[in-house]
């Protein structure tokens, strides 16, 4: 969470995947997803909700959120013609990364939460995953195999220059995470 206190984790059973929240100063844990496909779990900016992949209706991927807290419903935010995969939120602008699934590579789109406008699509050559927005919101990393090897790039948001910040000696970076501050 936001604040360090709560961990949201993808948990898997025999045969589908659910959300827990670990709260690491008690060690006390919560179910938050109960349809055996909340996975990919990732928190608002405030640490009120957490968004998550689910295939849970349809063989497609949508985007899901819910309150942390487990004290309201779930609601579709995402998805229906296209698959969501590893949601990103940036913490200063209500902007979401994810992963499209629906083409003919694997893209990294970023949208805005406020009205789910599309802001950017990152299209390349090769697939891209795994996106993670800066605090931000200016800069979106992501693995892609672009140049041979997986490795991981930084992109502005608003614009097409990227650069790579792993080398492929680094043993395939897969799950690109921002520093706090």
């Amino acid at each position: 969470s936001p604040d360090g206190r709560l961990i949201a984790v993808e948990v898997e059973g025999e045969s589908e995947e659910d959300t827990w929240i670990l709260d690491i100063q008690t060690g006390n844990d919560y179910r938050l997803t109960f349809t055996g496909d909340g996975n990919e779990p990732a928190w608002s900016p405030d640490g009120t909700r957490i968004y998550f992949a689910s295939d849970i209706d349809s063989d497609q991927e949508v985007l899901l959120v819910k309150p942390a807290d487990n004290s309201g419903t779930t609601t579709r935010v995402l998805g229906g013609i296209f698959d969501i995969g590893h949601p990103s939120l940036s913490r200063e602008k209500n902007l979401i990364s994810y992963e499209d699934l629906s083409g003919e590579n694997l893209d990294v789109v970023v949208r805005s939460l406020d009205d789910s406008s599309q802001v950017r699509v990152l299209e390349r050559p090769r697939d891209q995953f795994s996106p993670a927005l800066s605090r931000n919101g200016d800069y979106v990393a992501f693995v892609t195999h672009e140049q041979g090897e997986q490795e991981l790039y930084v992109q502005r948001v608003d614009g097409d220059a990227f650069w790579t910040v792993s080398e492929p000696s680094n043993q395939n970076p897969s799950r690109p995470q921002w520093s706090p501050d």
